[in-house]
């Protein structure tokens, strides 16, 4: 005998006899019998497989990324999953039974910190409708601050009403950080960059009447006033070179520089480049070294000399004697130009705090070595914005060792010198 549940067959009944034939009887016996066994198995299989999605709904809401609250219309929590608990910083015995402003200790505001007005869930509740992307303020009542991003529905009965909200929420703490540290960098670049034009105005003012007095006063002027009037100058182009370096990284930080790719010869570029290379190595009595064959960069000649001005400036400053070197090879499509130096080296835990703007290696209340902490900052971002990487390691036996990858070049060729027509 089948047994139908709504024209469906979910089973069948059968009834076998060994001392006697089944009649017409039996047959009715059968249906009155699967009429009441069919519903009673549709019923324990509907219930089977709603406690096994409850079981996985259950599973998925416990173990779900995102807090999740399940209130009255009235907003009254009646259950919450552990994360909810986890990021409101609370006791999941102290959420249930009560509103989200009643939570011992925790304090919900706005986006900016000033008292919320409506919580997602009281405006889901008033409206009837959905609500998205609510941003909150929150303090534990351990004291810690976050910021949380809530939605908030309302499941609806047949008639409309509303039988229960769901809030969700997610911790948005590092991404509202990371976004106040954006705007704070971009103030301060504005900053550097407005106290920069105002400072180096009236400082050429200095330096122009220094030395229209060196010009004129030589005469007129003892040794030791003349030797004031040379501390004068010196102080004053130091100054001058770090308020345009402050300029310049303001420049970079703010996207304000253009730059052209051209093939660049770095042979060529070490050329223009040597001389001043070779002052600064004399004035710590270091040897300097170059090979960088035939090998040529796409990139801005001028940004890149800075780069290298940079780099060897930066292992002068930091290396007492010994050498600095600076080569150039072709490596997987890259040109590979390294730094290297015998000096005092950076600890391996600092490699990347060099690169941050404003910082040099062990740096802490007092600063060894002088400049603001720039040059590094700024050639990364050079480096970066011409298509390629800066990094930094130990250099074998001691010392620092400066790496920069650029796309390569077709080797630039040069024409012939002219014969000489003699005399």
């Amino acid at each position: 005998m089948p047994l139908i549940v709504d024209d469906r067959a979910v089973g069948a009944l059968g009834i076998r006899s060994y001392s006697a034939k089944l009649g017409p009887e039996s047959v009715r016996l059968a249906s009155l019998l699967a009429l009441q066994v069919a519903p009673a198995i549709e019923a324990t299989r509907l219930h089977a497989a709603v406690t096994a999605s409850e079981a996985v709904l259950r599973s998925i809401y416990q173990s779900m990324a995102c807090g999740v609250l399940i209130q009255t219309e009235a907003g009254v929590i009646m259950d919450a999953n552990p994360v909810a608990a986890t990021i409101l910083g609370v006791d999941r015995a102290q959420l249930l039974g009560r509103l989200p402003r009643e939570i011992p200790g925790l304090r919900l505001d706005d986006e900016r910190g000033r008292p919320l007005q409506e919580l997602p869930s009281a405006t889901a509740a008033r409206t009837g409708r959905r609500v998205r992307g609510v941003v909150i303020r929150s303090t534990s009542p351990a004291g810690e601050v976050g910021w949380l991003q809530a939605d908030s529905l309302p499941l609806l009965a047949e008639d409309g009403t509303i039988r229960q909200l769901v809030t969700s929420f997610v911790d948005v703490t590092g991404v509202k950080r990371a976004e106040e540290a954006r705007q704070e960098s971009e103030a301060k670049s504005r900053f550097l960059a407005t106290m920069s034009h105002e400072l180096r105005t009236p400082l050429n003012s200095v330096l122009g009447f220094a030395q229209l007095l060196q010009l004129r006063a030589a005469s007129r002027l003892d040794e030791k006033e003349l030797r004031y009037l040379e501390y004068i100058m010196a102080s004053g182009q130091h100054l001058l070179g770090l308020i345009n370096e402050v300029l310049d990284m303001s420049r970079v930080a703010a996207g304000e520089v253009a730059l052209r790719a051209e093939p660049v010869s770095l042979a060529g570029l070490l050329l223009e480049l040597e001389p001043e290379v070779r002052v600064l190595t004399a004035q710590k009595g270091l040897e300097f070294s170059a090979d960088v064959g035939e090998v040529a960069v796409v990139a801005d000649p001028l940004r890149l000399r800075q780069v290298l001005l940079n780099l060897v400036s930066n292992s002068v400053k930091f290396t007492a004697t010994g050498l600095i070197r600076l080569t150039a090879t072709a490596d997987a499509g890259l040109a590979r130009i390294v730094v290297t130096d015998s000096g005092i080296g950076i600890p391996p835990d600092q490699l990347d705090r060099v690169f941050e703007e404003f910082t040099q290696a062990g740096s802490g209340k007092t600063r060894e070595h002088e400049g603001p902490g720039l040059g590094l900052p700024m050639s990364r971002r050079l480096v970066e914005l011409m298509g390629g990487t800066i990094e930094l390691a130990p250099a074998e036996g001691g010392g620092t060792e400066a790496t920069v990858r650029l796309p390569l070049s077709a080797p630039i060729v040069r024409a012939p010198a002219p014969p000489d027509p003699g005399p």
